[in-house]
């Protein structure tokens, strides 16, 4: 009997070049000659591989632009999972919108796709991040495909990323969510490119401003996950996202070609696992150097938890955002548990104690 992992997968299904490429068009994206989306034999190896090494998951496609890959491709997935009898399993799938049509939003539907969108906000706040590669904002395209969505009452949720410009918006983010009808969105602070990173500490305070929007709002059909998670957490029960949970670990990111690293934030030489397609998941998983690597490093890393009152709460946070703000993140932190720590005993709740 094969062994079961209890893995969690994310397939980078399509990537792309650079933030601006990943609002090309399927046309621009092969004129510039990108060869970099999954075939259908190395889609057939991971969905097998999955199934055999546990039982019931996710599958979460993304990119880049998973969409580029075609619905073609993704019938084609859901066929071989049909043939090979798969319960308890789910597809997800990332996308920013843009191409959304009628037809693939039909297909998503019949489907059964869990669809996550990136919006930042109005057009003003989401345009300085998110262009076209002819530096045109992709505002007015992402909502047109949202729309789409809503108006076959296709569920979706949206992933905001703060910077430290929209930091400043929480009032003017929360509100467009709400009207336009988005009721189950979440937050992460930008990183990686300096004209847009936040420091985490405005990160906190700006997530302070959305939970008490939030809980004035008193709805309880609109779910925000970082915030959720944190009301678990300090209520005894557990957070379901990795970054809140403490399964960093447990995360693997399946890349177009094969390739198998941890999440799709340590893409990186030294915690390559190896390839799908030359070695089985399991062992790819569990005997690789990068498996190693990364595991070493995560324990490493968490050594400064010990100890600390936070830790049952905080459940040590996620690995990368530690690494790129080894100065705030445990400030960050602890600034949102205090802030909804005090917000539960204000209702007579109970949670768990932080001194």
């Amino acid at each position: 009997m094969n062994k079961k992992i209890p893995i969690f997968p994310i397939i980078k299904v399509a990537s792309s070049c650079n933030l601006s490429c990943s609002y090309c068009s399927a046309e621009e994206y092969m004129e510039h000659n990108r060869k970099s989306i999954m075939t259908k034999e190395t889609a057939k190896r991971v969905v097998e591989e999955l199934a055999r090494v546990r039982d019931g998951g996710t599958f979460l496609w993304h990119g880049g632009e998973a969409l580029l890959a075609g619905q073609e491709f993704y019938q084609f997935v859901i066929d071989l999972q049909k043939s090979l009898e798969l319960t308890g399993y789910r597809n997800d799938i990332q996308t920013n919108a843009v191409l959304i049509t009628d037809n693939w939003t039909q297909f998503l539907k019949d489907s059964g796709f869990q669809i996550g969108i990136s919006i930042d906000g109005p057009d003003a706040i989401h345009n300085e991040l998110r262009v076209f590669s002819n530096g045109a904002g992709s505002h007015k395209q992402v909502m047109r495909g949202a729309e789409k969505l809503q108006d076959n009452s296709v569920h979706f949720g949206v992933l905001v990323v703060v910077t430290k410009q929209s930091c400043k918006y929480p009032k003017e983010i929360f509100s467009f969510m709400l009207e336009h009808g988005i009721k189950s969105f979440d937050f992460k602070p930008c990183y990686g490119d300096p004209r847009y990173d936040v420091s985490l500490v405005d990160f906190a305070k700006f997530m302070i401003q959305i939970f008490d929007l939030w809980e004035k709002l008193d709805d309880p059909q609109v779910h925000i996950r970082i915030l959720e998670g944190f009301m678990r957490n300090l209520l005894g029960s557990k957070a379901s996202v990795c970054s809140q949970n403490g399964n960093c670990k447990l995360v693997v990111t399946i890349n177009h070609n094969g390739d198998v690293y941890p999440c799709d934030r340590f893409i990186e030489p030294a915690y390559k696992y190896g390839n799908i397609n030359e070695t089985p998941l399991d062992e790819l998983y569990e005997e690789s150097e990068g498996s190693k690597a990364f595991s070493a490093h995560v324990d490493q890393q968490r050594t400064s938890c010990e100890g600390c009152s936070y830790r049952p709460v905080c459940q040590s946070g996620c690995t990368q955002e530690r690494d790129y703000w080894p100065e705030e993140y445990c400030e960050h932190r602890i600034l949102m548990i205090d802030h909804i720590r005090s917000w539960l005993i204000e209702q007579g709740e109970h949670p768990v104690s932080v001194n």
